[in-house]
């Protein structure tokens, strides 16, 4: 009798699948493709696949998990960076980078793209400001599109006061750890007004 009601329960239950445990790196937190024309498309292409096998090639040869590249042919030039978790080893950096360049490759019209993954963050322009400020953009009136939303909070005051707090708490926290970082959870306490 109990092996025909694990045999119901098997029959009316949905197939489940577990998330791959060598990866984290499927989860897009951000993206955007840039839309400022270019002079000659094909160059272009040409030299952000040259920065793009550059910047692998230093994640591999330097076992590094920062890199930044560029090529500057026929005046289309490209500058490219790449930044992994310091938690990752090279081979996971490595596979997010593939994954970023693969999720890139749609931005084939515009003077740019950029990728935020969970675990690694791929950008690459024709200009080079980025390398020192990673938020300057060239496309002034675009955002890039986060996948939590744009939502403004509902107290901007109590916010910012959350917030400046827990940076406080994180900043104190952070040299105190043999793991090179710290989590934090706060809550904004909202205040009812008659």
């Amino acid at each position: 009798m109990a092996f025909l009601v694990v045999l119901l329960v098997l029959f009316f239950t949905k197939p489940g699948f577990s998330q791959k445990t060598d990866s984290n790196n499927t989860n897009v937190i951000a993206m955007r493709c840039g839309r400022n024309e270019l002079v000659n498309q094909p160059n272009f292409i040409k030299n952000r696949n040259s920065t793009f096998r550059d910047l692998r090639a230093q994640l591999l040869d330097q076992r590094v998990l920062y890199a930044r590249a560029q090529a500057l042919s026929s005046g289309d030039s490209v500058f490219a960076a790449v930044q992994c978790r310091n938690y990752l080893s090279t081979d996971q950096c490595v596979a997010c980078f593939d994954e970023s360049v693969s999720e890139l490759l749609i931005c084939n019209s515009g003077n740019g793209g950029f990728v935020s993954f969970d675990n690694c963050y791929v950008r690459y322009e024709d200009y080079s400001g980025f390398y020192n400020d990673p938020y300057v953009m060239a496309d002034a009136d675009q955002t890039p599109t986060l996948v939590c939303g744009n939502q403004s909070a509902s107290q901007p005051t109590v916010f910012n006061q959350v917030i400046d707090a827990f940076i406080s708490d994180i900043t104190k926290a952070t040299p105190k750890t043999s793991n090179f970082y710290v989590a934090c959870k706060s809550q904004v306490k909202t205040k009812q007004c008659t």
